[in-house]
């Protein structure tokens, strides 16, 4: 992704190295896990809601579901659900949100198995006994990537990366307590 100075000296998206022009419309990505927590800090100043990244079982369960299926849309894997290295018949790309509406959680997730890996608020464990350390600087990700193999679209996947880390697969959304959204 590259962006350059237009008019108003305003950023503009210009073509990458292989002539690739990044669209719009493409979930964000590029951003460590600090600067994705300066976003919600910044939204929830703006709008009065505390916004953060949601910890890795909260991510879990809304690309689950209460029935613990293996991708989103239920346990059977189909390339063409989901944007992954598979589902791509000329350059592997990221897709808009709705460019795949199979990969959608009983929620009303979408993305959950592809196009972008997502920071969470959780520190890396080997052990999924939650307990963070404090002085970690592993952050746990979760999702599957455009460019991506299928096991890794298993929504019960889950790795790390340092917290500096910035990678073009690499993306985050936001969530809120319910209390917050009555």
């Amino acid at each position: 992704m590259i962006y350059g100075r237009g008019r108003n000296n305003q950023f503009i998206l210009i073509p990458d190295s292989n002539g690739i022009l990044w669209k719009e419309k493409w979930p964000v990505c590029m951003l460590d896990w600090h600067s994705c927590n300066a976003y919600a800090r910044w939204k929830s100043e703006k709008t009065g809601h505390h916004w953060r990244l949601p910890t890795e079982w909260e991510w879990e369960k809304a690309a689950r579901g209460v029935d613990g299926r293996y991708f989103s849309w239920g346990n059977d894997f189909d390339a063409s659900y989901t944007c992954m290295g598979k589902s791509h018949t000329g350059n592997r790309l990221p897709v808009s949100i709705d460019q795949f509406p199979h990969d959608e959680s009983v929620y009303g997730v979408r993305g959950m198995c592809g196009n972008m890996v997502e920071w969470t608020a959780s520190t890396w464990t080997e052990k999924l006994d939650d307990t963070p350390s404090e002085a970690s600087q592993l952050r746990v990700y979760r999702g599957g990537g455009w460019y991506g193999v299928e096991f890794l679209c298993r929504v019960a996947y889950r790795y790390w990366y340092e917290e500096s880390r910035r990678l073009d697969v690499l993306s985050f959304r936001l969530v809120r307590s319910i209390s917050e959204s009555k």
